[in-house]
């Protein structure tokens, strides 16, 4: 059996941006309000991915003599993961104008993972793997509103992570008012790549411990139809979906080994698509903008939450 993966090391190296409230090294005055958001926001992100990503992948082992089947499920398995999500529902943020920041945090279900990760090592336990990005919106007159998820690179040990999504809605009842509901089309872009320190021990490797890296990157497009009754402060909304993703994973700092079964290459790919389904809830409160989403994609569900602040 293969010796057991140490993905992670104990070290939290945070960016200088999360240091929110350190002063300006060129001035004596304090950080504006609006660098003070945003670096409190990064702050929070970092420390989300910092306590649930990395016992999540530091419970888990390493990616060993995967089979055709297997990588192909963890591709869908990390594309639902590593999808679009805003927790927002149909409507914009304001008639004429509006904006929104805040933090999105979720867990997106990994039973294929973990179902292979436990014949390595039966101590494993990457049954969810959870996302936290930085959420900034905006609407403009006509109903349209650009959204934006993202995540500077966070290095947690020997894990690193980073994560970027925007999308485009139209909310239709701004240019159609006789609708009874609302109604919203978004079209989103996301882009993700994380990689981790393991032990690869294998027959590529001639039954010897080597220590590697493996990286996983993550594309995708998706479009989305929403639909919501209008109600004033709180909004409950569903939506269907289709995404089509691109993953990748390889593996670098040996000659010969791979983690592979099905080719002696390196590097895989594989381009899965999936309809959504989405369900979720947003409620106003002032300034406050509270959320809660569940979403099926991928063969797997996703849930979310959000905080944020809306002007």
């Amino acid at each position: 059996m293969p010796s057991k993966t140490k993905f992670l090391g104990s070290n939290l190296i945070l960016s200088p941006t999360s240091k929110c409230l350190m002063r300006s090294s060129n001035s004596r005055r304090w950080l504006d309000p609006k660098q003070w958001v945003s670096r409190l926001g990064l702050m929070c992100a970092t420390t989300a991915i910092a306590g649930f990503a990395a016992p999540a992948f530091a419970a888990g082992p390493a990616f060993n003599n995967l089979t055709q089947s297997q990588f192909d499920d963890a591709i869908r398995e990390l594309s639902a993961n590593s999808s679009f999500y805003s927790v927002s529902g149909a409507s914009s943020l304001g008639t004429i104008f509006g904006i929104e920041a805040g933090l999105v945090a979720g867990l997106s279900g990994s039973p294929k993972i973990n179902e292979f990760a436990k014949q390595v090592d039966a101590n494993a336990d990457v049954g969810r793997i959870p996302h936290a990005n930085i959420l900034a919106a905006v609407s403009v007159p006509f109903g349209i509103t650009g959204e934006m998820v993202f995540l500077p690179s966070i290095s947690v040990g020997d894990f690193k992570y980073q994560q970027f999504g925007a999308a485009l809605k139209w909310t239709a009842n701004e240019g159609l008012p006789f609708l009874p509901f609302n109604l919203a089309v978004r079209g989103f872009i996301t882009r993700n790549s994380m990689n981790f320190k393991q032990t690869l021990n294998n027959a590529s490797t001639g039954n010897v411990p080597v220590d590697v890296t493996v990286t996983q990157e993550n594309s995708q497009t998706g479009i989305q139809i929403l639909a919501a009754p209008g109600l004033p402060l709180v909004e409950p909304y569903v939506g269907v979906g289709f995404i089509s993703a691109k993953g990748s994973l390889g593996v670098s700092g040996t000659t010969t080994g791979t983690i592979f079964s099905f080719t002696s290459a390196q590097n895989a790919e594989s381009q899965p698509t999936s309809t959504q389904l989405l369900l979720g809830v947003t409620a106003n409160l002032l300034i406050v903008n509270l959320g809660a989403e569940w979403s099926r994609a991928f063969g797997t569900d996703t849930y979310n939450v959000k905080f944020g602040f809306k002007f």
